[in-house]
């Protein structure tokens, strides 16, 4: 059972909640030379928190046209290494949190 699981998708309903695996681009050295896992494999790397715009628009997850049809207006992106970060609104701000909405 997964952190999401455990906690209840932390308050958001389930339809409403989505994943992405995050991209991967090849390594650079300073100088910008590709950098090799070993010989003839190119070493891979995350392509970022950015990433995620990438896939609100590709075609095929379907994220952006559904958001826009349901008439998002605004939309709050938090990177991966602060995934478990909550942000006003909040299931925390109804169970009177030590940790600010805001942290």
């Amino acid at each position: 059972m997964c952190i999401r699981d455990r906690n209840n998708n932390f308050g958001i309903k389930p339809d409403k909640l989505h994943f992405f695996q995050q991209g991967m681009l090849p390594s650079l050295d300073f100088n910008g030379k590709i950098l090799l896992e070993k010989k003839a494999k190119i070493s891979l790397t995350p392509n970022g928190n950015g990433g995620v715009f990438s896939y609100l628009l590709e075609s095929d997850s379907m994220i952006f046209p559904e958001m826009t049809a349901a008439g998002v207006e605004y939309l709050q992106i938090i990177g991966i290494d602060n995934c478990l970060l909550y942000t006003s609104p909040s299931p925390r701000d109804q169970r009177g949190s030590r940790m600010p909405s805001s942290a």
